[in-house]
């Protein structure tokens, strides 16, 4: 998975900032099924570890396949207040040493709360304008209306649901095929990254447009703000250009699903008609233009933050000692 590979980039970074001593107390947000926080804490098995996600069923998938004494996992919100989070998760103020974050902090915006930090964050991805395509084809036009975003500061212009799901049934009866879809050649340029704004877009669950991709300067300008606003210094932010590889196209259509946030404003005896348009749109648009098939290839862009966050006098007082100590184990 892309995410995985991806996340190698970060550890390797972290690895080598912390090759002669291991912090204490790491703090993954947004761990997901714990895949990566397991990966971490491959790296750094004697620090305590602790991953958090606001999904229960992702917590309990954690723990119970990677849990240890030194790597736990708690839900805990993002967005809360440190007070709550640091009750939730067992922390003491100013006992964080590392903090990392690998495709998480993108769907926040509450971005006030974040000592020193290895984030990860999607940025773009050749298949995202390509999978909202779908939501204005005949009949799903209709009940994604109300997900219509306006550009700049218009009010939205909601639809009024006016064809409802046994008018769909209706439509999807009438059809013969999928290859009624309407065509969509004229839309295929939509899947380049520019910063050309879309009249609308519809609201997906991620708080950027998938059609308008802002240059990388401003992307990374947006996130060292971001890391001065939460009184953390920028290292390095910077965007990385990647492609990963599905095997075949049943191992992509599976990606394409779990992906698929639409879905969820889909009636659920609905899914398998809109998943056959889905697909078959996908097809046209994308895997038909692929040279390498039986793989397919996903071109997707990524952006790497590393910052840290001022140390306190107690906390300087506190790194100080464990320095000496180090110094003095090691003399020994």
């Amino acid at each position: 998975m892309s995410h995985v590979k991806d996340s190698e980039c970060l550890l390797k970074r972290l690895e080598k900032d912390f090759q002669n001593v291991s912090p204490k107390v790491i703090v993954d947000i947004g761990c997901g099924t714990g895949n990566i926080t397991q990966m971490i804490y491959s790296s750094f098995p004697d620090s305590q570890i602790i991953g958090f996600d606001c999904s229960e069923k992702m917590i309990e998938f954690a723990r119970e396949n990677y849990s240890t004494s030194n790597l736990n996992f708690n839900c805990g919100n993002i967005c809360a207040e440190w007070e709550e989070l640091s009750v939730n998760l067992d922390i003491e103020a100013e006992s964080v040493d590392v903090v990392t974050s690998t495709f998480c902090l993108h769907w926040v915006t509450n971005t006030a709360k974040r000592g020193k930090c290895y984030l990860l964050m999607f940025s773009w991805s050749s298949i995202l304008p390509l999978q909202e395509q779908i939501t204005y084809q005949e009949p799903w036009y209709e009940l994604f209306r109300k997900l219509e975003v306006p550009k700049h500061n218009e009010k939205p212009k909601y639809g009024t649901n006016s064809q409802s799901d046994k008018s769909i049934e209706s439509e999807l009866t009438r059809r013969t095929s999928t290859s009624q879809l309407a065509d969509s050649q004229h839309l295929l340029d939509l899947a380049k990254p520019k910063s050309k704004s879309s009249a609308i877009r519809r609201k997906s669950s991620a708080p950027f447009p998938v059609y308008e991709i802002p240059p990388a300067k401003e992307r990374i300008d947006h996130w060292i703000k971001l890391c001065e606003t939460a009184n953390l210094k920028p290292i390095e932010v910077a965007i990385h250009d990647s492609t990963f590889t599905y095997e075949d196209i049943e191992g992509f259509k599976g990606e394409l699903v779990s992906l698929c946030h639409f879905l969820a404003h889909v009636p659920k005896d609905l899914h398998s008609q809109f998943l056959n348009d889905y697909f078959e749109h996908m097809n046209r648009c994308f895997i038909a233009h692929q040279n390498t098939l039986p793989k397919i290839n996903v071109d997707y862009q990524f952006l790497t933050a590393i910052a840290e966050k001022p140390a306190t006098t107690d906390t300087k007082n506190k790194i100080n000692k464990d320095e000496n100590q180090n110094e003095y184990e090691t003399e020994i």
